[in-house]
């Protein structure tokens, strides 16, 4: 088989063996590290990492080390190379190499040809299936130019992720800087008045849009994986849409998110927490994206998002559930119990922010050239046409 520019392919079944998870009973799987990891789902992956956080003594379909697992239900796409056995949920799916090939070959390939493969993705919770990825076609290049191909990206990688250890560096001196603030929230040491997030906000959901009421264009409409990108910072192109007219009638009969309120994913284990700061007009799927409202005036909106979000990475497991899912709940999140510091603390706080995000969105700006070089990298070199380093940005 070969492609228009006659680089012989092959389908990736041919390079790779496809192995399908299965769920555990809650009772197979601990949180106490008996037995070996579960991967329950793209929530245990966090850029390309593995977030360990259930294990089981019961395994039936185990994923072994050097294998590419990938989330093929609920959030498709994610994917990293296994560095040690794990038991597979249904939820991710394990690409085992054949000889011939190289893992970060293929581990590349897969994150060029990730989008087309969340394309296909299909049904209310999206999923892709196993024809979906193993009649892929991929360049049959040999070990040399894999190696090659490998060297150039591997890279372009480096670069970007340097400039993103930047980033976090600067979210983590917002962290320190509410910890010398306010303190540990978990012992409270400045003995600051509590309340629980509904006595301070409305907490709940959207009503239901119904897939046939979703068109081409229109007024945006996210889901978690929307909300938590923009959460990041990270610029978004909308694909679903609602009417404009539907958009009025859901504003009136139900309300709409204000300038300040707090939107997240339902799962949501590193506090992806995003505030809406203007009032261009979207709307949002119901369960899947949590929406805090704000009552009452003496509270700053920019604390209580990291107040919330340190509440979330210390202490998820307590405050979500579900069997399949680590799932935050209405009935959890009202419950939860936030410090509430004098006015004018947060509103200091809040103003280190502001600085923050500035020298953020810098940073950012300059990130995303990079990734454009790297996406353009990513083309030439599966289309044939890499045979040199391009020279990226000065980190």
């Amino acid at each position: 088989m070969r492609m228009k520019n006659s680089i012989s392919t092959i389908l990736l079944q041919e390079a790779i063996e496809l192995i399908s998870g299965r769920d555990l009973q809650k009772s197979q799987y601990n949180a106490e590290e008996k037995g070996i990891p579960y991967i329950m789902g793209a929530s245990n992956i966090n850029n390309g990492r593995f977030i360990i956080e259930r294990w089981t003594d019961t395994p039936t379909v185990i994923g072994k080390k050097g294998d590419i697992i990938l989330s093929v239900k609920g959030t498709v796409g994610e994917f990293f190379i296994l560095e040690e056995e794990a038991h597979l949920s249904r939820q991710v799916m394990a690409l085992r190499v054949k000889n011939g090939y190289l893992n970060e070959y293929i581990k590349y390939f897969l994150a060029f040809y990730i989008e087309k493969l969340k394309e296909k993705a299909k049904g209310m919770i999206p999923g892709i299936t196993r024809e979906d990825i193993l009649l892929a076609q991929i360049p049959n290049f040999g070990l040399e130019m894999q190696e090659k191909i490998i060297n150039v990206l591997k890279l372009s990688e480096s670069i970007i992720n340097k400039r993103k250890a930047q980033i976090e560096e600067l979210d983590q001196l917002t962290q320190s800087v509410f910890w010398e603030m306010f303190g540990d929230p978990l012992t409270n040491d400045k003995d600051f008045p509590s309340k629980s997030l509904g006595d301070i906000a409305t907490v709940g959901s959207s009503k239901r849009v119904f897939v046939e009421e979703l068109v081409g264009e229109g007024v945006p409409f996210y889901r978690g994986t929307e909300i938590g990108s923009l959460a990041l910072g990270e610029d978004i192109s909308p694909t679903l849409f609602i009417t404009k007219e539907h958009y009025r009638n859901l504003s009136q009969s139900s309300g709409i998110p204000k300038v300040g309120d707090l939107l997240m994913p339902s799962i949501c284990p590193d506090g992806r927490i995003w505030r809406v700061r203007d009032n261009t007009p979207f709307y949002f799927k119901d369960g899947r994206v949590l929406w805090i409202h704000f009552t009452i005036n003496d509270i700053n909106t920019i604390y209580i998002q990291y107040a919330l979000k340190d509440k979330l990475i210390r202490d998820y497991l307590n405050i979500a559930s579900g069997t399949t899912f680590a799932e935050l709940k209405i009935f959890s999140l009202k419950k939860v119990k936030l410090m509430i510091p004098p006015l004018d603390l947060q509103n200091k706080f809040s103003l280190h922010v502001d600085k923050v995000q500035e020298k953020m969105t810098f940073l950012k700006k300059n990130l995303i050239e990079m990734q454009n070089l790297y996406n353009s990298l990513q083309q030439r070199a599966f289309k044939g046409e890499l045979f040199t380093q391009e020279k990226l940005p000065n980190a």
